[in-house]
């Protein structure tokens, strides 16, 4: 045995404080404010789409129903409009036009 070596003290020993380890809190969890705000999102896209489509097909039918088919003139209107376009008399085309032609000319 060896005897250099100092006897430990033999009885109660105060005991080495351990340290604790820390527990942290669990992250804080939005009450659904997330999910809400994601639901209002699609709420309003799917209220936009729905409101685009119904002006696009109102626009679509006013377009086709709107559209008149033109029906040629019957034979009395069509004599009566030539009778009035011959009416018109033209007393001497060349002496109505001869002031415009002299402005021109002094351009």
């Amino acid at each position: 045995m060896d005897n250099n070596n100092p006897m430990q003290p033999v009885g109660p020993t105060t005991p080495i404080a351990q340290p604790t380890p820390q527990v942290s809190p669990p992250p804080v969890i939005p009450s659904g404010g997330d999910k809400r705000m994601v639901l209002w999102f699609v709420i309003g896209l799917v209220i936009i789409i729905v409101v685009v489509g119904g002006i696009y097909m109102y626009l679509s039918r006013q377009q086709s129903t709107g559209s008149v088919q033109q029906t040629p003139a019957p034979q009395a209107a069509q004599e009566n409009l030539e009778n009035e376009l011959n009416a018109i008399e033209v007393a001497n085309p060349e002496q109505e036009f001869t002031s415009v032609d002299q402005d021109l000319k002094t351009l």
